[in-house]
C-alpha cells in the first residue's frame, strides 16, 4: 500500500492525477466506507497521507465525528484539521457542549488554542490558565500531544517540575521540561536535566527518546550509546530530517564524519536552514569532510548567540572559526 500510495502522490503533486480520482483511490487503499472498523493507527496514517498532499481538510469528510470521539487524540487531531479549515468556531462549540470526553484541564487547553484561532486572545488566555489551574499528572498525555500549540509560561514549567517527582508522570514530564530549558536556553537546567535522564525510559516514546540523545550528545554524554540508539531510530524511520541530522551528529562526535556526511545527505536541504541549530550541525559536519564552500553557506549568516553553549562549542571544530569574529562569543568559540 505505501507505494501505491506515494506513487499517487507524486502524480497528484504533478498533476498527472486528477482531483476527482482521489476519491476513488482513498476508498481502495483505506476503509473509509467503513470508518468505524478503522484503528487509530489507519486513521493516523490516512491524516498524514492527506497532509502530504495538501488536503488534510478531507479527513472531516471520510472520518465521521463519532468515530473521531472515540479516542481522544483522534478527536483532537480532527479539532485541528477543523480549526485550520477555517472552522475555529464549530470547533470550540464542540468542546463547549461535551464535558466528557476531555477532563476539565483538558478542555481549558484545548478552548485556549480554538479560542486563540477565532482572534479571542483574552478568553484564550482565561482558559489556558483554568487549563493549568486544574491539571493534574492524568492529563500529561494531552498536554504532551498539543505541547507545540500552547505557550510555555512559568506555570507551566513550574507544573511540569512538580509533576517530574511523581513517578507515574516524571518520564514525560522532564521529556517537555527538556524542550523548554532548550527553548530557553537555561543551560544550567538543560544539563542537570540531560544528566537525571535515562534513554532508556523513552524507549517506547521515539521523539522524546531522539530529543534527549541529541541533548546527551551536546553534553558528550554516553556517546557510543547514543549512536547505536539513533541508528535504531532512523532504520525504524529512515525519511525523518530531525532524527538524521541528529545521526549525522552523532556520527560526527564519534568520529566518523564520512558517515555524518552521508548522513546529512540524506535530509532536506530547506530543513537544515529550518534553525540556527540545524546550520551549525550542517555546516560542522560539511567543513569536515573538507566541503568548506558549502559550509559557508550554512554558517555565514549564522548568528552563535542563538545557540545554546554546547552548539556554540561545536563551532570550535570548523577550519575557520575567525568567520565569527564579530560575534560576542567568538573567544569563547575558538577556545573551547
Amino acid at each position: 500500500r505505501e507505494e501505491k500510495l506515494a506513487a499517487f502522490s507524486y502524480g497528484f503533486q504533478m498533476g498527472l492525477v486528477l482531483h476527482s480520482e482521489l476519491d476513488a483511490f482513498i476508498e481502495e487503499q483505506f476503509a473509509v466506507n467503513t470508518p468505524e472498523q478503522m484503528d487509530k493507527r489507519q486513521i493516523d496514517r490516512l491524516l498524514e497521507w492527506l497532509n502530504e498532499i495538501g488536503l488534510p481538510h478531507k479527513f472531516l469528510r471520510y472520518i465521521p465525528l463519532d468515530v473521531a470521539q472515540g479516542n481522544k487524540f483522534t478527536y483532537v487531531d480532527y479539532l485541528q484539521v477543523m480549526m485550520n479549515s477555517g472552522e475555529a468556531k464549530r470547533a470550540t462549540r464542540l468542546l463547549e457542549a461535551n464535558d466528557v470526553i476531555f477532563s476539565r484541564a483538558e478542555r481549558h487547553l484545548l478552548l485556549s488554542i480554538t479560542l486563540g484561532k477565532q482572534g479571542t486572545k483574552r478568553y484564550s488566555e482565561s482558559n489556558y490558565e483554568l487549563g493549568l489551574a486544574h491539571a493534574r499528572p492524568g492529563d500529561l498525555g494531552i498536554i504532551n500531544y498539543i505541547f507545540d500549540q500552547i505557550p510555555h509560561t512559568p506555570r507551566l514549567t513550574q507544573s511540569l517540575q512538580q509533576w517530574s517527582s511523581v513517578p507515574e508522570s516524571s518520564t514525560l514530564a522532564k521529556g517537555l521540561l527538556l524542550k523548554i530549558y532548550y527553548n530557553q536556553n537555561d543551560e544550567e537546567a538543560l544539563r542537570a536535566l540531560v544528566e537525571e535522564m535515562d534513554v532508556n525510559d523513552y524507549r517506547n516514546a521515539p521523539e522524546h527518546l531522539a530529543n534527549l540523545v541529541h541533548m546527551k550528545i551536546l553534553h558528550k554524554t554516553d556517546l557510543e550509546d547514543c549512536l547505536s540508539t539513533m541508528e535504531q531510530i532512523c532504520s525504524n524511520n529512515p525519511d525523518n530530517p530531525r532524527d538524521l541530522l541528529v545521526l549525522g551528529l552523532a556520527y560526527m562526535v564519534n568520529n566518523e564524519p564520512s558517515k555524518a556526511l552521508k548522513t546529512l545527505e540524506e535530509c532536506q536541504i530547506d530543513y537544515l536552514y529550518k534553525s540556527p541549530a540545524n546550520q551549525a550541525v550542517a555546516g560542522v559536519i560539511l567543513d569536515a569532510n573538507n566541503r568548506t564552500t558549502d559550509s559557508r553557506h550554512f554558517l555565514k549568516d549564522l548568528d552563535p548567540s542563538r545557540l545554546i553553549p554546547p552548539e556554540r562549542q561545536l563551532l570550535s571544530r570548523i577550519s575557520t572559526p575567525f568567520l565569527f569574529k564579530n560575534s560576542p562569543y567568538f573567544q569563547e568559540i575558538i577556545q573551547n
